[in-house]
């Protein structure tokens, strides 16, 4: 009968296979070599004896060539030999065994978690706060959303028992692990300003601008409270930062000219608005903060101007009609001027139109 010769494949998938027992890494070669997923194959019994001896002493030889390699040798270099040694690399490190002490820990740290969450969720604040104090030393060796979990429901308790001081540790201590929290930043800086802690709460508020610079809640908190801190400097730079970080913000806008107010004049309140309309030129709230400006610097023109744009702007809004009609009170009554008398009755019965019970539109058409 006709002896069959092998392919070059077969042969080496067969020498792969019977190699994989010694040397650990022969199936990456295959893939290294053909591109393809390592493939299982069996033998065929017609196959020469003679060749599988010849197989096993050339995999002796490979073997004896990878084990008298230099310290320093690359096993995957092809001019070191093509075949890696198992455990030489390729491996990944082995994490360190858990001591048996450690295990009870977390064992027991386990079972009192789960039973103090249980506790928690039927409201037995009192005796599920006991458990998860005594969980604490171990709770570095959970997940770190139950790490968080665990602190939350803390802070939970300390909120249902008026224990304000500790919730506050308790939302420092989630920070800690989750930098990124945007909420429990602000609901701790809100903790801080109504302890009056204000240095702790402009600290938290700024780190939570630096994470989240286009936060508006954040900024108005910080510059709230600098104000408190009686930081006027410090505030004016926290609404600047804001209204160039947020152009299209309208009260960054209006919050930045009044601290310039207090702070600089009624110019450099007027020059904020001109630019806030730069930005936003259809914001009829802005154009009735001009107004009011304006009047607080007696240029009652100005003043009507920006009024009437708010009223063109927004028709309903009945507060800037009455705005208006004061700005043209105010011009017919010091210039004597009985047309802008006229026109101030005019504008007061256009915002009676929208409300016929407004007291401030009737009071002011009375005084006319």
């Amino acid at each position: 009968m006709k002896k069959r010769v092998l392919r070059p494949i077969t042969a080496l998938l067969i020498f792969c296979l019977i190699a994989d027992p010694i040397v650990s890494s022969a199936q990456g070669v295959m893939s290294d070599v053909f591109s393809v997923p390592p493939v299982q194959h069996s033998l065929h019994p017609f196959e020469s004896e003679a060749l599988m001896a010849a197989l096993v002493k050339l995999i002796k030889t490979e073997a004896a060539v990878v084990r008298t390699l230099p310290p320093d040798s690359n096993p995957r270099d092809p001019s070191g030999g093509l075949f890696l040694a198992a455990g030489m690399a390729g491996v990944p490190p082995r994490r360190p065994k858990q001591t048996h002490q450690e295990k009870n820990e977390r064992q027991n740290a386990k079972r009192r978690l789960r039973r103090a969450g249980t506790l928690f969720n039927n409201e037995q604040y009192h005796e599920s706060l006991i458990l998860y104090v005594q969980s604490l030393p171990a709770l570095n060796m959970f997940p770190l959303d139950e790490q968080i979990q665990v602190w939350r429901n803390i802070a939970v308790i300390y909120t249902a028992s008026g224990r304000i001081e500790e919730k506050m540790t308790a939302y420092e201590k989630i920070l800690d692990l989750k930098p990124d929290d945007g909420n429990i930043r602000l609901q701790l800086a809100r903790l801080y300003m109504a302890e009056i802690k204000t240095d702790s709460a402009i600290r938290v508020l700024e780190g939570h601008l630096d994470h989240f610079p286009h936060d508006h809640e954040g900024w108005d908190l910080l510059i709230k409270v600098l104000n408190w801190d009686r930081t006027p400097h410090r505030a004016l730079a926290a609404s600047e930062k804001a209204a160039r970080l947020n152009p299209h913000w309208i009260d960054a806008w209006l919050q930045l000219a009044a601290i310039r107010y207090g702070v600089l004049g009624t110019e450099e309140a007027i020059q904020t608005l001109d630019e806030a309309l730069q930005n936003n030129p259809t914001s009829p709230i802005l154009f009735d903060e001009l107004g009011f400006y304006h009047h607080l610097n007696s240029d009652s023109f100005a003043a009507i101007t920006a009024f009437r744009r708010a009223t063109e702007l927004e028709p309903d809004n009945i507060q800037a009609w009455i705005n208006l009609g004061s700005a043209w009170y105010e011009e017919g009554h010091t210039q004597g001027n009985t047309k802008s008398l006229e026109r101030a009755i005019d504008v007061f019965h256009e915002a009676l139109n929208i409300n016929p019970r407004n007291a401030d539109a009737l009071y002011n058409l009375g005084q006319v």
